[in-house]
């Protein structure tokens, strides 16, 4: 996956594009030299210094200042930039045993150089370097001991305890899960969970307002990426939401996203306007206006290509809508998608049915039969909801069932007698088989609140405020003028009566945090300087010109039990920021947008508060601020709860809404019946929509949108995750090793110090912020500080850096040990499969190390000298044997050859074990939707396709595995030290 300063993000160095699953599986040995001096030639063979599992690639384009390299065992291409690329030349030398991609042997007896091209002279003939294998084990570590090219015996057990850690990590059942920055709310991990053990993900994530979709497509990103299944993600969100998409996927889960707009694309596109921007970042994050308006935009990203597409609001997307079509061409060229809403059914059933068209056009094909199959599918959710509620089934409930179940009287002889004797067991039963059989889950995700729980009281506190007409006239232009620079230099708030309610809000309750929200930053701004006049108070302030590490620290400030009493935000605080730990918010004006006044309420209403929330809604008389409260509040009923309805209705009634903030309001009342008009339409509008969604609740998605047992298992698992002492104690030995100090404050939380910029080896940490902590909840509470988990990049780097490179991966040790002198020689292998990174191999079978000692007698002795060592190793520069060219020419080698034999036989009995369990876990997938395919037509035969020739191709792979020497380390045995 791509990395750039530190997190899982898009750049131009390292792109990724999915090959056909076309792979060899084949293993040479031999000694490669590396370095990135020399020109970049179609043909050359080079392996990622950073990703030597991806095998070794063959350059197979080089324009301008990027090189594209295949890596057809690792089955993608990646590109780079030829001045920061992280590779390696492969080279072999004279003597090196080499073998071809059919699997022929060839000795290297000479080498030629023809325009940056190596030839292999064999004794069977010239070799090209482009015609060898894929896939090499090398013995480097071997050459470097034989030379005396060594490191501490330290760091060769560093390096042990380290790759032991990745192969735990690795085989992690929640690998990817614990990385976010989250609370671990049960619904949003039952459903990332569901989603990412899918083979294709294409689904409608429809949970209602406050319940985290967002988060919920992070979730799934976030793992995907993480086990390496995606490359190339695109997502396209309402204007409005690009900074709170790019804060979600940057501070709570590290992935790095570039901003798309129009000058960004044409920046990209070159002069003459030809090359794709889109194809020089994998991670892109665009407003959907500037996709759809732009001309050149939509083509450009249709033809990049994707692997997963989102699309937030996607109840805006209006079929045959120029929105909709583009959307129709993007998810025929991305094989997963999410789209998000919290009223999938707006704009109508048949709205509805077309954004499930998107999903699976083959499914959806004809509005029809969708109707007659959802009114099919509205009888069993109904038939769960008596089943779930306890009620006795009716005949006609019976005459349902069987219907559902083809007619037969099997169900009865099943279930009917259970269910006669009104047992929850059976109950529960026949609804798990109903959600087997009909679910339409499969293609919709939708958990309410009233399904989930949780969730706080909230308090109304609405302040009319009475002034001047002068004064109101200034606070009306303020509201509704479109330039925020004259505003800025119009209105000051000096004489603004809503600065005395929030100075005497703050008098009154003591100690309490509070959040105040203004649409813009001048606002924001504005409004501190006039509550400093009136308060002594500390204050913070939060807006889009600040840097995201000053909001970060300012945040953490207002968080913090000594720090601001208020942070006052513009709109911005409203988007992808939670305070929980809240409980009073000021709306200190209203945006003309129902759904940014529920962002605003949602920072703090939130699974997770532990208080009612207050809503403070002070409002100006005879300004635009007296109608958007009033209907807001008499109309919609948007403060005292979630108000699903609320932004259909005020669309439908926006020309009129429009046309009375439009007038002097300050000059005469004349405008109060017009709005007492237009509360009236609106609470009736309000109340009908509401009846609708509530008759319309759907039991059975409920139940297949959220399992609690389930969802707690997996969050039993990520707790343990997050607990592991060992992980910690490891992670920090690799820090101390590249010289970073670390001063313990308190607990799991530490501060870093470094000579040199954290990030050289630690991507994703950085000088400027050294706190770090292991725990979850002092990361909720303190946003300055780095979470880390086996997640972070900072550590997946971190690893590929140390594991990828020849540190310790060669030594010399002398035993103190009674008994027999003996040279023993220490050999690491790591068993490992070249696949590509979609593939998910190492879940199966992640690179495990073998550690085996042989003796000068080829005797197999790993057994009794099981590490720790007893007496303890002790690092030594020289062994006299070593001086010995007998030994260095027929002893050693035949006590590698031992070694390796041993390895081979491990190596055979981790195949067998990982085949037993793809078959297992993979062919019990499969084998599960066929069965409820015969039942169930929500299943694509697509996804059992896919399920299939994943199940094949991972048999393929996990068969090929092969040992490769990691590090060998050459001891001693004797009571005197070598001289």
């Amino acid at each position: 996956m791509s990395r750039k300063r530190g997190f899982y993000g898009a750049d131009h160095h390292d792109q990724e594009q999915e090959l056909p699953p076309h792979l060899r599986y084949r293993h040479a040995h031999g000694n490669p030299t590396s370095g990135t001096g020399a020109s970049f030639v179609v043909g050359q063979r080079w392996m990622s210094a950073m990703e030597p599992d991806l095998g070794i690639g063959e350059v197979t384009a080089v324009e301008g200042r990027r090189v594209s390299i295949t890596f057809q065992s690792g089955g993608c291409v990646r590109q780079y930039t030829k001045e920061n690329a992280p590779l390696k030349r492969v080279v072999f030398k004279v003597g090196d045993t080499i073998r071809t991609r059919e699997s022929q042997k060839h000795t290297v007896e000479e080498i030629e150089w023809e325009n940056g091209l190596v030839r292999y002279k064999t004794p069977d003939g010239l070799l090209s370097e482009s015609s060898l294998s894929d896939t090499m084990t090398f013995t480097a570590p071997f050459d470097r001991l034989l030379t005396g090219h060594v490191d501490t015996s330290a760091r060769f057990d560093l390096r042990m305890r380290l790759w032991a850690l990745r192969f735990r990590l690795d085989k992690s059942p929640v690998r990817g899960f614990v990385g976010g920055r989250i609370d671990l709310i049960p619904h949003q991990l039952y459903i990332a969970r569901e989603m990412t053990s899918r083979c294709v993900r294409r689904a409608l994530l429809a949970d209602e307002v406050g319940l985290g979709k967002t988060i919920e497509a992070c979730l799934i990103l976030h793992r995907l990426m993480v086990t390496g299944r995606l490359g190339r993600v695109l997502i396209a969100v309402p204007e409005a939401l690009v900074n709170v998409w790019f804060v979600e996927l940057l501070r709570k889960f590290n992935l790095l996203f570039r901003i798309f707009n129009t000058e960004t694309m044409e920046a990209l596109a070159g002069k003459n306007g030809t090359a794709n921007p889109f194809l020089d970042a994998s991670l892109v994050l665009v407003d959907q206006t500037t996709l759809v308006s732009n001309k050149k935009a939509g083509p450009w990203a249709v033809r990049a290509g994707w692997d997963m597409l989102i699309v937030d609001e996607a109840h805006h997307l209006e079929e045959n809508g120029p929105a909709y079509r583009l959307t129709a061409e993007l998810a025929k060229v991305s094989r997963d998608i999410l789209l998000l809403t919290a009223t999938p059914r707006h704009h109508g059933d048949r709205s509805h049915f077309a954004r499930l068209r998107l999903l699976d056009p083959s499914r959806y094909s004809n509005y029809e039969r969708y109707r007659r199959e959802s009114e099919r599918h509205r009888k069993v959710a109904d038939v769960a909801a008596r089943l779930l509620d306890g009620i006795e089934l009716t005949k006609e409930d019976f005459v349902a069932l069987r219907s559902f179940f083809g007619g037969g009287e099997d169900l009865l002889g099943s279930h009917g007698q259970a269910l006669a004797q009104n047992s929850e067991s059976a109950r529960r039963r026949l609804v798990a088989e109903l959600l087997d059989r009909h679910g339409i889950g499969r293609a919709m995700f939708r958990n309410t609140r009233a399904a989930v729980g949780g969730f706080p009281l909230r308090r109304v506190e609405i302040r009319p405020l009475a002034v001047a007409q002068e004064i109101a006239e200034e606070i009306h232009r303020s509201a509704v003028t479109t330039n925020p620079k004259e505003e800025a230099s119009d209105y000051s708030f000096r004489d603004d009566p809503r600065i005395v309610y929030v100075a005497e809000l703050l008098r009154s309750v003591s100690t309490e945090k509070v959040l105040l929200i203004c649409r813009r930053k001048e606002h924001a701004i504005g409004v501190d300087e006039a509550l400093r006049r009136l308060v002594g108070y500390p204050t913070a302030l939060f807006h889009e010109d600040m840097s995201l590490i000053q909001r970060d620290r300012n945040a953490a400030w207002f968080a913090d039990a000594e720090g601001a009493r208020i942070l006052l935000c513009s709109e911005i605080g409203g988007e992808g920021r939670n305070f929980q730990f809240v409980h009073h918010l000021v709306l200190f004006d209203l945006p003309p947008d129902p759904e940014l006044v529920e962002q605003r309420i949602g920072r703090l209403d939130r699974i997770g508060q532990t208080g009612a929330v207050i809503i403070h809604v002070p409002y100006v008389k005879a300004t635009v601020g007296e109608v958007y409260a009033r209907l807001y509040h008499r109309g919609l009923d948007l403060f005292a709860g979630t108000a699903p309805a609320a932004g259909e209705v005020f669309e439908a009634l926006r020309e009129r809404i429009s046309e009375l903030t439009a007038r002097p309001l300050y000059r005469d009342n004349s405008w109060h019946e017009e709005l007492q008009r237009l509360i009236v339409e609106a609470k009736r509008r309000t109340e009908t929509l509401n009846k609708q969604y509530a008759l319309g609740r759907d039991r059975l998605l409920e139940l297949h949108s959220f399992r609690p047992n389930e969802a707690a298992e997996l969050i039993g698992r990520i707790r343990e995750a997050d607990g592991d002492t060992e992980f910690a104690t490891v992670f920090g030995e690799l820090l101390r090793a590249r010289g970073v100090l670390i001063e313990e404050v308190k607990g799991r939380t530490w501060k870093l110090w470094s000579a040199t910029e954290i990030d050289e080896y630690f991507p994703g940490l950085r000088s400027s912020r050294p706190m770090v902590t292991f725990d979850r909840e002092t990361a909720l509470k303190h946003e300055d500080y780095e979470f880390i988990s086996p997640d972070h990049p900072a550590v997946s780097g971190a690893l590929e850096g140390f594991l990828g490179s020849e540190t310790g991966n060669a030594a010399l040790a002398w035993w103190p040990a009674e008994g027999e002198r003996e040279l023993l020689l220490e050999a690491v292998y790591i068993i490992e499969c070249v696949a590509p990174p979609g593939l998910e191999v190492t879940r199966f079978l992640p690179p495990e190390p073998v550690r085996l000692v042989i003796n000068h007698r080829l005797q197999d002795r790993s057994s009794e000298c099981d590490a720790p060592w007893s007496p303890p190793l002790e690092s030594v520069t020289s062994i006299p044997a070593l001086d010995n060219p007998e030994l260095k020419r027929r002893v050693l080698p035949a006590m590698e050859q031992r070694a390796v034999k041993c390895a081979e036989a491990a190596t055979k009995g981790a195949i067998e074990k990982a085949l037993a369990e793809v078959r297992r876990s993979v062919g019990g997938e499969l084998r599960r939707l066929v069965a409820l395919r015969k039942n169930n037509p929500a299943i694509p035969q697509e996804e059992i396709d896919a399920a299939g020739e994943r199940l094949e191709i991972l048999e393929k792979v996990v068969a090929g595995a092969a040992p490769r020497l990691d590090a060998v380390r050459l001891i001693l045995k004797s009571i005197q030290p070598p001289l």
